[in-house]
């Protein structure tokens, strides 16, 4: 499989489609004393030709995706039958970074290995998969709205939060936020009919770094594409649970915590107000967060969302320090 973007290269390399092997055949006829129209074919046009046409026959990758899904679907179990899945699987994931591949996916019915694979006892099995659809899925409405129809949510859901591989919670988290990420239908499915808030509130309090980073990351982008999620996100309690959260040992998923509560606090009294309980110690929290986080240029972004929350909530308060 050819891998990395098309290059200037000579005369000896192989294109990837119909259109590079035109170009590469006009680039090789103005190398030619005569003009194209009216040279005869010279032996080294005709073998440069042959073996173009060889090759993209042999690597095309609708053939190489379905010689993939038959792989996975009529391997057995044995340990090299569990390799040959995971490596034609890692093809499928690498070949799908293409929009147009990846539509094609959907096409050739490589859909059906969804349910069987996100539910396999096999943990490569099930985030490979996960990771499959996140390919799919990011920057691809068509790609988003088939997965949609799919159903493939209630899986990556029960993945995230009862599966026993890390890597499963973590891809499952990955491609959640990829199908819902800027296009609503998805969205809103995920949020009104399978309560995708509460999951993502579950989520943020993972043991899993990396899924709580992720979970923290979609919560403050929802909050952001839509305004009107802060107020739902609010009554569920999800204040006190951040700031819970920040007054655990610093990592890396509270840039976006800090984010999630700067965001909800924004052109609300009430929130604000409720961030001032001295009991929830923010204050304070705040502080020593902005001495620990100064002049460091990789936290610079949380160290900005702490600062203006403290502008926000706390400037010109009485007793501002919790003593």
């Amino acid at each position: 499989m050819a891998t990395g973007g098309d290059q200037d290269g000579g005369k000896d390399q192989v294109p990837r489609n119909m259109n590079s092997l035109l170009q590469s055949f006009i680039e090789l006829s103005k190398d030619q004393d005569q003009p194209a129209s009216l040279a005869p074919m010279t032996d080294e046009r005709r073998q440069f030709l042959e073996n173009a046409f060889h090759n993209l026959e042999a690597h095309d990758p609708i053939k190489v995706m379905l010689e993939d899904i038959k792989v996975i679907l009529e391997s057995g179990e044995t340990d090299d039958d569990k390799q040959k899945k995971e490596l034609a699987l890692d093809d499928l994931q690498m070949h799908v970074e293409d929009m147009d591949l990846a539509n094609d996916f959907y096409k050739i019915s490589g859909y059906a290995l969804f349910n069987p694979l996100l539910n396999s006892s096999h943990s490569g099995y099930r985030w490979r998969t996960a990771e499959l659809i996140a390919t799919l899925a990011q920057n691809n409405s068509y790609s988003q709205q088939c997965l949609l129809d799919a159903g493939v949510f209630p899986s990556l859901i029960k993945m995230l939060e009862k599966d026993d591989n890390e890597m499963a919670k973590v891809k499952a988290i990955y491609a959640i936020s990829c199908l819902c990420r800027e296009f609503p239908p998805a969205r809103e499915v995920f949020l009104k009919d399978l309560d995708g808030f509460s999951v993502l509130v579950r989520a943020i309090q993972s043991d899993v770094e990396k899924v709580q980073t992720k979970a923290s990351f979609m919560l403050a982008a929802l909050c952001t594409e839509v305004p009107e999620y802060r107020e739902t996100l609010i009554h569920m309690g999800l204040l006190e649970q951040l700031i819970g959260m920040l007054h655990q040992p610093h990592s890396t998923c509270h840039e976006h915590l800090m984010r999630t509560l700067l965001l909800l606090c924004e052109d609300n009294n009430q929130s604000q107000a409720e961030c001032q309980r001295p009991e929830l110690g923010l204050s304070q929290l705040l502080k020593q967060r902005l001495v620990l986080l100064d002049g460091k240029d990789e936290y610079q972004e949380e160290y900005d969302h702490a600062s203006k929350l403290q502008q926000l909530v706390f400037q010109g308060q009485h007793g501002e320090v919790e003593r």
